[in-house]
C-alpha cells in the first residue's frame, strides 16, 4: 500500500483512500445483502415446504371427508377406532370379510404416523377437545389453538431442540358439515375452530445449503474486492486510464446489485423495478399487463438425484428458454431458487382478450419447457449426459388502472401459483379477484 501511494501525488493518494473506503463498504454492503437474502431465501423455503406438508394433509382428510370415511381390515396398528360413535362402523361383506370404517380424523392420523421415522419433517392433527387422546397438542399446539380461536391465522415459529433448529407451523381446521357427523356432540358448530394441523421441518438440510451459499458468497466478493483493489491501484498510477476503470467497476457492481449470477436474469430489485415501470405504462396506456408466478416441478429431487451442478444447468436452461419465449418489451426474472417472474406488457385493452392472451403466452412457456433438457455434466471420470423432462405450474395476475401495488401483484400471482401447484403438475391457473 505505501509502495503505491508513494508513487502518488498527495491529492491523488487522499482520493485513492476514499475510493478504497468506499469499494470496501460497497462490496461489505453487497455481501450483508446477499447473505440477508440467503437468509429469507431459506426460511421461505422450509415455509414453503411446511406449508405444503400442511396443504397435503389437508386434501387427504378432505378426500376421506368426500367419500364418507373409508372402510379397511382392521389390524394391529389399524384397529376399529374406539371413539367413532356409529352405527355401522364395522361392516361385514357378503363374503364376511370384517371391515371397519376409518373417518376421516382417524385416516389422517395413521398417515401422519407413517412419518414417524422422517427426520426433517412430521405432521400432527389437534384439537383443545380431542376425542382421540393421541391428538393432544403440546404447548407450543395449544397456544397456537388458542391463538386461533382469537382470530389468528396461521402460526409460525422457529424452535431449538436437541441443538437442531426447527421451523413450526399450523394452520387451523374449521368445522364443515362432514365435520359434525362425529363431533357434534361436543358443541362444534360450522364455521368454528376445530382444530389445526402442525408440521415441524428441519432446518439442518436448508441451513446447510445456507452455509454453502455463503461460503461462495464470500469467496466470490473477496475476489471481487481484490480485483477492484488492484483495479483501483492501476487506476490511480495510470491517471489516463481513470475513466475506464471506473466504468468497469460501476459495471460490476450494477451486475451484482441488479441481476442474478447464474442466470444474468433480473433479480427481485430489478424486478421490482421493471414491475412498477408496467404499472404506470397501463395506466397511461390503458392496455392490461399481466404477471406470471412460475415455479418448477420436481426441482428438488432433481438436485437430490444429481447434484446442484445440474440444477444450476437446469436452471440457465430455463432462464435462457423463457427469454427467448418473450418480446423484448416484456420482462423474465429469477425470483429465487426455482421461481421466475414473467412480466406482459401491452396487452389488449378489453379485460377478456388480455386474459386470453396472457394465457397463449403463459401455455406458450409451457410448451418451450416442456422439450427434453439434454445436460453434459462432468462425473469425475468423464463426462455423463442428464436427460430431464422438465414441467412447471404458472400462477397469474392480469393488471391495469386497479391501483394494485407491485407488492399486491406477485402476491396475487403466487396465490394462483399455488392453485395451480394444488390442481396438479404442468398447469395454469390465473388469480381472480
Amino acid at each position: 500500500m505505501n509502495a503505491i501511494l508513494s508513487n502518488i501525488p498527495d491529492g491523488l493518494a487522499r482520493k485513492y483512500l476514499l475510493f478504497l473506503i468506499g469499494w470496501s463498504v460497497l462490496v461489505g454492503g453487497s455481501l450483508a445483502w446477499t447473505i440477508n437474502q440467503e437468509s429469507l431465501k431459506t426460511m421461505g423455503m422450509a415455509t414453503a415446504t411446511a406449508r405444503t406438508n400442511i396443504k397435503k394433509d389437508i386434501v387427504f382428510r378432505k378426500w376421506v371427508a368426500l367419500h364418507g370415511g373409508v372402510y379397511v381390515k382392521p389390524t394391529a396398528a389399524t384397529p376399529p377406532n374406539p371413539y367413532l360413535k356409529l352405527p355401522n362402523r364395522d361392516v361385514h361383506t357378503t363374503d364376511d370379510v370384517h371391515l371397519t370404517l376409518m373417518n376421516p380424523a382417524y385416516a389422517l392420523r395413521e398417515l401422519q404416523s407413517l412419518e414417524g421415522n422422517n427426520t426433517t419433517s412430521k405432521s400432527h392433527l389437534t384439537s383443545l377437545k380431542p376425542i382421540n387422546p393421541l391428538n393432544l397438542p403440546d404447548e407450543w399446539e395449544a397456544d397456537a389453538l388458542r391463538r386461533f380461536e382469537s382470530g389468528a391465522g396461521e402460526v409460525m415459529s422457529v424452535q431449538q431442540s436437541d441443538d437442531q433448529s426447527y421451523l413450526r407451523l399450523m394452520a387451523p381446521f374449521i368445522v364443515e358439515a362432514d365435520c359434525l357427523k362425529c363431533h357434534e356432540h361436543q358443541g362444534y358448530k360450522l364455521g368454528d375452530i376445530r382444530g389445526g394441523v402442525s408440521t415441524t421441518v428441519s432446518l439442518a438440510p436448508f441451513l446447510a445449503e445456507e452455509r454453502k451459499q455463503n461460503v461462495t458468497q464470500m469467496v466470490l466478493h473477496g475476489l471481487l474486492w481484490m480485483v477492484g483493489l488492484v483495479g483501483l491501484g492501476a487506476f490511480f498510477r495510470r491517471e489516463q486510464l481513470f475513466d475506464a476503470v471506473r466504468k468497469r467497476m460501476e459495471d460490476e457492481v450494477r451486475q451484482l446489485a441488479f441481476f442474478d449470477p447464474l442466470t444474468g436474469l433480473p433479480n427481485r430489485r430489478l424486478l421490482n423495478d421493471r414491475l412498477k415501470r408496467a404499472i404506470v405504462l397501463s395506466k397511461r396506456t390503458g392496455r392490461y399487463g399481466a404477471v406470471m408466478f412460475l415455479d418448477l416441478d420436481n426441482f428438488k429431487p432433481l438436485n437430490d438425484e444429481h447434484g446442484h451442478a445440474v440444477g444450476d444447468l437446469l436452471l440457465i436452461e430455463v432462464a435462457r428458454r423463457l427469454s427467448s419465449g418473450i418480446r423484448e418489451v416484456d420482462t423474465v426474472a429469477r425470483f429465487g431458487g426455482d421461481e421466475f417472474v414473467v412480466i406482459i406488457n401491452e396487452l389488449e385493452t378489453e379485460q377478456a382478450e388480455a386474459t386470453a392472451h396472457a394465457r397463449n403466452v403463459a401455455e406458450k412457456i409451457l410448451a418451450i419447457l416442456s422439450v427434453p433438457y439434454e445436460m453434459i455434466v462432468p462425473d469425475g471420470t468423464g463426462e455423463r449426459m442428464v436427460v430431464h423432462h422438465c414441467s412447471a405450474c404458472i400462477g397469474v395476475a392480469v393488471f391495469n388502472n386497479n391501483g394494485a401495488s407491485q407488492e399486491e401483484l406477485l402476491k396475487w400471482a403466487d396465490k394462483a401459483m399455488y392453485q395451480a401447484k394444488a390442481a396438479g403438475r404442468n398447469s395454469v391457473r390465473f388469480y381472480e379477484q
